[in-house]
């Protein structure tokens, strides 16, 4: 058997084997991993209220543990940086806008906040003190060749898009992760229709079956790879073994003679 398994073929055989085992077990922890992010993102939804500041920090980058979180924070309205969403629809299907202005802190930060849905482009954003509640969400990663113009709606909702709107009024370092989706309406804005948060609306879906199911899955395809190599270099090792014992007999004959 080692002799087949120190020929070319068999070491090349070998060496695709070992790359095909690497290829499962990579495929099986992402899986694994996502089963963790899962959780975390179902434990987060389920969580208490926190304050903002207490998750994240300007600048820096969104932690798993805080998306879907549900946050409260407190500041002023910047009106001069409302801006539209397009291509959006209300929970009856109408096409329209979201709306979404950003709240300064007494922290220095600058929080992006998602205030809901409007059915034209005439709308005032609001302005003064205002308490938010709501849920983080992370930036929206569809379209990413989307062309910003600061002069015309968004596309999608990105710290980039947000900072050409307003003009380098921000800087990306006061900037908070993500964005704030506000669950309840909050003094001063005007009757609107609320979004739903994209992550968190279902908290306490339950343990990831299906993705635990896929990493389990990667690792029954490597030992089956595994299972099938053996096989073959036992059964290509057969003809080699039964050769030698014929000499073995052929020689022994020989000496008795």
């Amino acid at each position: 058997m080692l002799r087949t398994l120190l020929s070319f073929r068999w070491a090349l055989l070998t060496l695709v084997l070992l790359v095909v085992i690497a290829g499962c077990l990579l495929a099986a922890w992402w899986q694994f991993e996502r089963t963790s992010q899962e959780l975390t993102l179902d434990e987060a939804a389920v969580a208490e209220r926190v304050p903002l500041s207490d998750l994240v920090e300007p600048g820096a980058a969104m932690p798993v543990a805080g998306i879907g979180r549900q946050v409260s924070l407190a500041g002023v309205w910047q009106p001069e940086h409302g801006v539209l969403v397009r291509d959006r629809e209300s929970d009856s299907g109408e096409a329209g806008y979201w709306a979404l202005s950003s709240v300064s802190t007494g922290h220095g930060a600058t929080v992006p906040v998602l205030l809901g849905w409007v059915p034209d482009a005439r709308f005032t954003f609001p302005r003064g003190e205002v308490v938010i509640e709501g849920r983080l969400q992370t930036e929206e990663n569809f379209y990413p060749d989307a062309v910003v113009h600061a002069s015309r709606p968004l596309v999608t909702i990105t710290h980039e898009g947000l900072l050409a709107h307003w003009d380098d009024r921000v800087s990306p370092g006061d900037l908070t992760p993500g964005f704030v989706a506000t669950t309840a309406a909050a003094p001063g804005i005007p009757a609107i229709e609320l979004v739903r948060p994209v992550i968190g609306e279902n908290p306490g879906v339950g343990f990831p079956v299906r993705n635990f199911a896929y990493g389990l899955q990667w690792i029954v395809f490597a030992l089956v790879a595994i299972v099938i190599w053996g096989w073959w270099l036992r059964q290509e090792s057969r003809p080699a073994a039964d050769e030698a014992a014929l000499a073995q007999d052929h020689d022994r004959v020989n000496v008795g003679g």
